[in-house]
């Protein structure tokens, strides 16, 4: 799938491996691609669909314990190993599976458990936090506002940190992303090279793909680390 993809659904196989059921909100459908694949997995997923008494009547055959002949079923001290994604908020729900939340885990947006929190925000900041620095503030304020979907972070995820090309490789050499941003805000020692190479719009066009920096009309190298500076700063206030 991607890096978040893959995060996401490594939590919630890790509830579903300690409580057996996983009851999981998603009021702003940002993950109804993601559950079809979970469906392609050994849980059982149920997906919420024309009201609760279906639901229920899904998930009721999992839970049983005893053959139709009063006998114990041999997976009986097993956990079910189901999740039910449902496409709402859990406060529109009318506690319609509370018996299952006691159950089992909840998973949702916002919630105080981190093992459960399913904001996709929190998501992305915490997958670009250790691949792209740089971008993991900006990417999940962009992720909460409804802007960028879990596919679309998934493919910037395959691209992040990715190294210099062109004018840029032969000034900075082989750096990744942070480390010629780095380089740039603190010295200018490039400045020169930018010049003669005239990278000055590629080295913009890469600050605003990398951190989203929009600073096309600079004239110069210094005008343009003026800009980052004053980015960064806003952004870490």
């Amino acid at each position: 799938m991607g890096r978040l993809s893959d995060t996401l659904t490594a939590m919630i196989r890790k509830q579903v491996a300690d409580r057996g059921i996983v009851v999981w909100y998603d009021p702003q459908k940002a993950y109804t691609g993601l559950v079809r694949r979970l469906e392609q997995t050994e849980t059982t997923v149920l997906v919420y669909d024309n009201g609760f008494f279906r639901l229920r009547q899904q998930l009721e055959p999992l839970l049983e314990c005893v053959t139709e002949e009063g006998k114990l079923r041999p997976e009986a001290d097993q956990p079910p190993a189901v999740v039910l994604y449902i496409p709402m908020a859990r406060g529109e729900c009318g506690h319609a599976l509370i018996e299952a939340e006691a159950a089992g885990a909840v998973m949702e947006p916002g919630t105080a458990r981190p093992e459960c929190n399913t904001r996709l925000g929190l998501l992305a900041e915490r997958v670009f936090a250790e691949i792209a620095p740089a971008k993991a503030t900006h990417l999940a304020r962009q992720a909460d506002e409804g802007l960028l979907s879990i596919d679309e972070l998934d493919r910037m995820a395959e691209d992040a940190g990715a190294r210099a090309t062109g004018a840029l490789q032969v000034i900075f050499g082989h750096a990744s992303a942070e480390e010629i941003i780095l380089q740039f805000i603190a010295l200018d020692s490039s400045d020169t090279a930018i010049a003669e190479k005239n990278a000055l719009q590629d080295l913009a066009a890469f600050l605003r793909d990398e951190v989203g920096l929009e600073a096309g009309g600079v004239k110069s190298a210094a005008d343009l680390r003026v800009a980052l500076r004053r980015y960064a700063l806003m952004a870490e206030l």
